[in-house]
């Protein structure tokens, strides 16, 4: 089906927009859908395209074109790295929608027309998205439009989102957290959307008291940027969401104190969506809170700590596109999936995670646990975070720890800490001061990134 039968006029679903603080009028949408439209008549796209397009506006357009014309797509990180785009399009052989300066084209020069005509009916009832997470190895996740339009209800419901209110979005729309949490639920129950790119904690503080959205959505690396200021938040209904990453206690504790408000903390994952999500009182303090509608999240055993987690959710995804020759799709929706998070019970049976099992690693035959070497670490006065990883030189395998710090400590005296509580073989061989963790585009601390940076002089 080409797209001769896009609807141009405003946003049929009462979707508005705003960029910036600054409303985006709807006839400005319509000429973006009408170059759309256009475009992907012209390179005769009509069953699957991915979408690179880091322009708010032209992405929310882009999106309603597709969504009315019933061609699937995937959404394509416009920030990736060239060796990030190469491994998504490797995996996702698919003609690429871009908007640049002279307007909107497709690249086809990475495409497998084999690949989308054998997997065309498929791809068309999709949506990809591209992750890269704590590791910096990219997968596609594929999940089916019916799925999402699910996730999206149970979102409007958890929320009591209506027709009209609004949803403030600091996050990368691109991404499954702003996609999934804002764009979605906008398109199908007629939300506005407020975007903006500004993080002054000023900035947003008069976005949400002018504005008053329902949720305002951001990342915790942000949250610790807002919660430097003070401000009167008084009558204000807004609730603060928080995913893509953890979230710290000392962030939320300032956060408090600072704008009188709590960040809910969402708990999920590309592959799952929102899994769940803390409330507003300190009844959820260290869990994972309450789970969203038709989702169950089950323990091992509650007996013991260091459990998997494994998700039960009618939005799961289907399944990851392989990068190898068959392209073989998952063609059975996973029912269960098995979280790489470790958890325990409390008395009153509220899930608790206490870490990852990719923390697990193996050091000269010894089985050493990353996140027990970053509490110790953690507890010393002084130290404000802790990552510990893995490295290796000349074949040789060794622990480093990073550290930020609020005040001048000496290296021997965390090392005669470590000491003290931990076996040889778990204390590292290293420790590395730094002002503050390098952090990719959605606030996380990754592996790849710790591992190049070089400490305080």
């Amino acid at each position: 089906m080409f797209v001769d039968n896009v609807n141009p006029t405003a946003i049929e679903t009462g979707l508005r927009l705003w960029e910036d603080g600054t409303s985006v009028h709807p006839i400005e949408v319509e000429r973006h859908i009408q170059s759309i439209s256009a475009c992907l008549k012209k390179y005769q796209v009509d069953d699957f395209v991915l979408i690179q397009i880091e322009g708010f506006v032209a992405f929310i357009s882009a999106v309603l074109v597709l969504e009315q014309s019933g061609i699937g797509y995937g959404l394509l990180d416009p920030t990736f790295t060239e060796n990030e785009k190469a491994s998504a399009i490797k995996i996702c052989p698919a003609p690429i929608l871009k908007f640049e300066s002279k307007g909107y084209s497709v690249d086809e020069s990475k495409s497998d027309s084999g690949w989308i005509r054998n997997n065309r009916a498929r791809l068309m009832s999709s949506n990809v998205y591209f992750t890269s997470g704590t590791t910096g190895t990219v997968k596609a996740v594929i999940r089916s439009k019916k799925k999402c339009k699910i996730e999206s209800s149970a979102i409007k419901e958890m929320y009591d989102l209506h027709a009209g209110e609004s949803i403030a979005l600091k996050t990368p729309f691109w991404h499954a957290y702003g996609f999934g949490m804002a764009v979605m639920p906008a398109l199908q129950f007629g939300l506005a959307l407020h975007y903006s790119k500004i993080n002054s904690p000023r900035t947003v503080y008069e976005e949400v008291v002018t504005y008053h959205p329902k949720l305002f959505l951001a990342v915790p690396s942000q949250y610790e940027i807002y919660g430097l200021k003070s401000f009167n938040m008084e009558n204000n209904q807004t609730q603060f969401i928080a995913s893509g990453g953890p979230l710290s206690s000392r962030v939320v504790e300032r956060f408090r104190k600072n704008w009188g408000r709590t960040i809910r903390n969402q708990y999920g994952s590309t592959e799952t969506g929102p899994i769940s999500i803390t409330g507003l009182d300190d009844g959820d303090k260290g869990t994972i809170g309450t789970t969203y509608g038709g989702v169950s999240i089950e323990l091992e055993s509650y007996l013991s700590s260091n459990q998997t987690l494994t998700v039960r959710s009618p939005w799961l995804f289907d399944g990851y596109l392989p990068s190898s020759p068959e392209y073989v799709i998952c063609e059975e929706p996973v029912l269960l999936y098995e979280m790489p998070d470790l958890g325990k019970s409390d008395r009153q049976g509220n899930i608790i995670l206490v870490g990852r099992k990719d923390t697990i690693v193996n050091l000269h035959g010894k089985k050493v646990s990353i996140q027990k070497i970053v509490d110790v670490v953690s507890e010393f006065q002084g130290v404000q975070d802790a990552r510990v990883c893995l490295q290796n030189e000349e074949g040789s395998d060794f622990l480093v720890a990073y550290v930020v710090s609020e005040i001048e400590i000496k290296q021997s005296s965390i090392f005669e800490h470590c000491q003290e509580r931990l076996a040889p073989y778990e204390i590292p061989s290293d420790i590395v001061f730094l002002d503050e963790f390098p952090k990719n585009k959605m606030g996380k601390v990754t592996v790849t990134n710790l591992r190049t940076v070089k400490g305080r002089l």
